[in-house]
């Protein structure tokens, strides 16, 4: 990962000396421990090729804390604990965010849902893969409009000091949405996951270029976009085992009470034909007594000499 700690190289024309030790800063640079301790917000700023645009600016302002070797911890550990400690910076950086929008949560959201949805464009040569009819930008578009809201609830909450329910709250919310988004758009693409590959992996590989240089994005492409595929595929995969697990253990406890009810439902028979033996033996045991006439008529207590008086 130490490719993310090359700089850009400088816009203006060098000579081979002067290139050449540009090369050996670089890889002095790479091989400090220290190197890895930079910000995202000096990274960006150090290797744009571009000028900083508007929502550039705003996602160093949310994220710009996050150090290096944090995002390289995530990615191999699945580790995203350094979330708590940026949790205060990223609140306050979305409140001044907001300051340029007016406090209009829903306009912000809205403009970073435009950002992020240029990602799914389908460009006109890979028209062929996608279904007609079909356009994956307006999925997304609806997708995160959703989850970003989601985010900025999760973001903007109090957590108590020294709990990671922030990064765990934080995390779970981004794998939901990248589960959602990856299903619902491969549904519209003919070869389904592989084209959304291809696509994907084009369009942050443009990107990339585009934004850092020739030279260090070309670098950054060839591991970049793969790191950030397989990290998708692996949080796709994970919902896939839990939602495997979960009608495992729903198709089991449907069984379970299948069982349960062919259970009541035989005792429940029992319980009726043991009935209607208990009637049999009572028509058959029961005997009707024979009274006397005296019983009958009230008479039964009458003796000789002492009649009841009326």
């Amino acid at each position: 990962f130490f490719f993310l700690m090359i700089r850009r190289p400088p816009r203006s024309t060098q000579s081979r000396s002067s290139a050449a030790s540009d090369v050996y800063k670089r890889q002095v640079l790479n091989m400090s421990p220290n190197a890895f301790n930079n910000t995202l917000a000096d990274f960006l700023q150090s290797n744009y090729e571009t000028e900083l645009t508007q929502e550039d600016q705003e996602f160093i302002a949310i994220f710009g804390q996050v150090r290096i070797n944090e995002i390289v911890q995530a990615v191999l550990m699945r580790n995203f604990t350094f979330l708590d400690r940026v949790h205060p910076s990223m609140r306050q950086g979305i409140q001044n965010c907001l300051q340029r929008y007016e406090n209009d949560k829903q306009k912000l959201i809205l403009k970073v849902v435009q950002t992020f949805k240029e990602f799914f464009v389908i460009k006109p040569e890979d028209q062929g893969r996608v279904i007609e009819g079909f356009q994956p930008e307006e999925v997304a578009e609806d997708i995160l409009e959703r989850r970003l809201a989601n985010l900025y609830t999760i973001i903007d909450r109090d957590y108590p000091e020294g709990q990671n329910q922030f990064s765990e709250a934080f995390v779970k919310e981004v794998k939901e949405a990248i589960c959602e988004i990856v299903e619902e758009i491969v549904e519209g693409l003919n070869n389904g996951i592989t084209d959304l590959e291809y696509v994907f992996k084009k369009t942050v590989s443009e990107y990339i270029v585009r934004t850092l240089g020739q030279e260090v994005g070309l670098l950054f492409q060839m591991v970049g976009t793969n790191m950030i595929w397989d990290a998708i595929i692996s949080v796709r995969n994970e919902r896939q085992n839990q939602l495997h697990g979960q009608n495992h253990q729903a198709q089991h406890q449907m069984e379970v009470e299948h069982q349960n009810g062919t259970t009541e439902q035989q005792l429940l028979e029992q319980i009726e034909e043991q009935y209607h033996r208990d009637q049999v033996i009572l028509e058959e045991t029961y005997m009707q007594p024979e009274f006397s006439e005296a019983y009958i008529s009230g008479r039964i207590f009458e003796k000789e000499g002492n009649k009841p008086q009326k």
